[in-house]
């Protein structure tokens, strides 16, 4: 090896220092940025942070060339801190990105969509880090068997009594998920860790002829981040029918993804599907995104839908959610989901 180019090796060997901080400035600014939503400057650092790694790894091959073996340590040990950074900053970044569902464009009205509710069916209990919490407001009397058959099957269908008693429901609910977090900190989840099972429930929406009930549980078992599930259904106040995809004939669930898909594009601030795809996960084929495990409710401004975390992205993305207004929305129901429409 020509000794000029020795001389350049070595000088570029012993510089490891330079792209392990240049990396770890990147992955400060690469979790602001996502936490602000700023997906440009995200975008740019995730790129910077993939040259600084190769740029290390260079150096490190370079320094083995040259044997200089302190270099190659020094490089190594550089390699091993990016490496850890950058598993820092993903995991912040999920922990940071979470975003509450918005169900409409007209946030000032979103803090308003909650009817008030004195009447409700609440557990509490707190042990040792570990948290229970179960708060659902009562429906009417001739609609708390149809809403207590759905609140059971949220949380398990494990409850064997009288699904209209959401009273002792609740109970029963509330002291199986203490013992659940208790076994969980058996089997090992570290004792500084708070474990909590959190479900709060909420009247959305109330009209003569439909309401609409909405849980948000909170699942806290020891992991990176929490997780939350927010899910909510509409019932015909004549009946207690609940409002579910089937209100949907089947020649109308195209249009339907159409429409949905649209709304996607509205949540992910995209103007392509091939932008949207980049978004998405598990999903295959942009015209065949799945309808979300959860159906439309009526919500003030319309007919909401929301996707869970990971159900179709990441969990640093959300839950993707819209409102369809309920004249765009009414051509894709059957005639007695129609009729609920104000």
């Amino acid at each position: 090896m020509q000794e000029q180019t020795r001389k350049r090796l070595t000088l570029f060997a012993r510089l490891w220092a330079i792209p392990m901080l240049l990396f770890i400035v990147l992955s400060v600014v690469a979790v602001i940025a996502g936490m602000d939503e700023r997906k440009n400057l995200m975008g740019a650092a995730v790129v910077g942070i993939g040259v600084m790694l190769v740029l290390l790894l260079c150096q490190v091959i370079a320094a083995v060339v040259v044997r200089r073996w302190w270099c190659v340590v020094g490089g190594v040990i550089g390699v091993l801190v990016s490496i850890f950074v950058m598993l820092t900053s993903i995991v912040a970044l999920g922990a940071g990105q979470y975003r509450p569902p918005v169900f409409s464009d007209e946030d000032e009205a979103a803090d308003s969509i909650a009817v008030a509710e004195t009447d409700s069916a609440s557990f509490y209990y707190e042990e040792d880090q570990l948290m229970s919490r179960i708060v659902i407001p009562l429906p009417e009397t001739s609609l708390r068997k149809a809403v207590g058959q759905w609140i059971d099957n949220k949380m398990g269908e494990r409850y064997k009594g009288d699904k209209g008693d959401i009273e002792k429901m609740v109970e029963f609910y509330g002291k199986n998920h203490i013992d659940s977090l208790r076994n969980l900190r058996a089997e090992g989840v570290p004792d500084f860790a708070e474990l909590c099972y959190d479900v709060d429930g909420e009247k959305l929406y109330d009209t003569e002829k439909a309401v609409t009930y909405q849980l948000t549980t909170t699942l806290d078992f020891g992991g990176p981040h929490p997780l939350t599930i927010v899910e909510a259904a509409t019932f015909r106040k004549s009946d207690g029918r609940m409002l579910n995809w089937d209100a949907v004939p089947n020649g109308q669930l195209s249009n339907l993804r159409n429409l949905i898909r649209e709304k996607l594009m509205n949540y992910f601030d995209v103007e392509t599907h091939e932008e949207l795809m980049e978004y998405l996960q598990g999903v295959d084929d942009v015209n065949q995104i799945p309808l979300p495990d959860n159906p439309p409710y009526m919500t003030e401004t319309g007919f909401s839908f929301i996707y869970q975390q990971y159900e179709i992205a990441a969990y640093a993305m959300g839950m993707p959610n819209d409102t369809i207004s309920f004249q765009r929305f009414k051509p894709y129901l059957v005639d007695w989901a129609q009729q609920l429409i104000p």
